[in-house]
């Protein structure tokens, strides 16, 4: 029988650095999957914003067509500029008939046109 995806992974992969903070499953040969290195004309990109300046590449992007998650941690003890970053990407995401939701207490999702963030949680069977 073959080791599962996860005990492949595990075994198969490069070790990899503490200071990165992302595994680019590109990166990983495991025989028999194969993974496309272009899925499509949308990106998943993510942004820290440590200040409200942080966010034009962030609407560009937005703009663009890519989702985005917004890290605002950095703001976490600024009442006013928390509210600000997200008042404006819920301006972008209407403006762009797409949609905008918070992911935890200091993510923002921010998706493109025709995007929509289902506020459903996912859980297993436990």
């Amino acid at each position: 029988m073959k080791k599962g995806l996860l005990k492949r992974l595990k075994t198969e992969s490069k070790p990899v650095p503490e200071s990165e903070k992302f595994i680019d499953l590109g990166d990983i040969h495991i025989e028999g999957l194969e993974l496309e290195s272009s899925a499509g004309g949308m990106e998943l990109r993510v942004a820290e914003v440590n200040t409200f300046d942080d966010l034009g590449p962030v609407i560009d992007q937005v703009y663009d067509g890519n989702m985005i998650l917004v890290d605002i941690s950095a703001l976490s003890t600024d009442d006013a500029a928390m509210r600000r970053v997200a008042n404006e990407l819920k301006s972008v995401a209407r403006d762009v008939n797409g949609d905008v939701a918070g992911v935890g207490k200091n993510i923002l999702a921010v998706t493109p046109t025709g995007v929509y963030i289902n506020r459903e949680v996912l859980r297993g069977p436990y």
